[in-house]
């Protein structure tokens, strides 16, 4: 998430975090650092360490670019969905044949395993998932900056570590954990931090709210000057076409 704030400062202009969101962000830095430290055997070979750096630049590019464009591409809430899967779909081709998917769909036939019940559960189960992970996924990165969203990947990843850890032998050591448990506190405090900025900020201070101003109602005109008319009396001179004259 440091890299996806840095880069919000950069290309959106955007004001730096507080003190406290800054030490939150030092702090999911850390524990993702001892995290792999306790995992410093396999990163130990240059192709893991290159392809290691290699998502995390590839993770920080992608959080600006989509946040840049569902900010500006202005659409309903399906409509990111129908977007995000038809660019995919236009993608899909080319990567199809480079991979080779491509030679083995035309040489087995592609739909004849769906006729089986775990095949076809699983590719239901598959389509389910992606089309919530696109709904609330894009409609959730506009709501939050790029920098909370990816905060919040953050934190979501303890509950896929935890599984892997019970469920399958290929998975961190047990000194590993409580370094994900730092980086999870500090994804909390930087929760808390964001929204008592927003707060903060929500609040306007006396001095700067508007004064209502009293209205002032005109008084009529009146005659200070005795008359034969009035016997010395102060009278209403609107009679008179508004005039204040003397009496002769």
């Amino acid at each position: 998430p440091i890299f996806t704030q840095i880069g919000e400062n950069i290309f959106f202009k955007t004001a730096p975090p507080s003190n406290r969101a800054m030490a939150a962000l030092l702090m999911i830095a850390i524990g993702a650092s001892g995290y792999a430290l306790n995992n410093a055997a396999a990163l130990a070979q240059v192709e893991v360490a290159v392809w290691a750096l290699v998502y995390v630049l590839c993770v920080s590019t992608d959080m600006l670019v989509v946040k840049k464009v569902v900010t500006n591409v202005k659409l309903k809430p399906w409509g990111y969905v129908y977007y995000n899967n038809l660019i995919a779909l236009a993608l899909y081709p080319g990567w199809a044949m480079l991979t080779g998917e491509a030679k083995r769909l035309i040489k087995e036939p592609a739909f004849s395993r769906l006729t089986l019940p775990p095949t076809a559960f699983a590719v239901f189960a598959s389509c389910a998932i992606g089309l919530g992970i696109s709904y609330f996924g894009l409609n959730t990165r506009r709501a939050l900056s790029a920098t909370a969203f990816t905060v919040l990947g953050a934190a979501c990843k303890f509950l896929s570590i935890l599984i892997n850890t019970l469920c399958w032998r290929h998975h961190a050591p047990p000194a590993a954990i409580p370094w994900l448990c730092v980086s999870l506190a500090g994804s909390i405090v930087y929760q808390q931090a964001i929204s008592s900025s927003k707060q903060s900020t929500c609040k306007e201070p006396k001095s700067q709210q508007p004064t209502k101003k009293k209205k002032i109602h005109p008084l009529p005109l009146v005659s200070v000057f005795p008359n034969n008319s009035t016997n010395g009396h102060v009278t209403d001179d609107l009679s008179s076409g508004g005039e204040v004259r003397p009496s002769v």
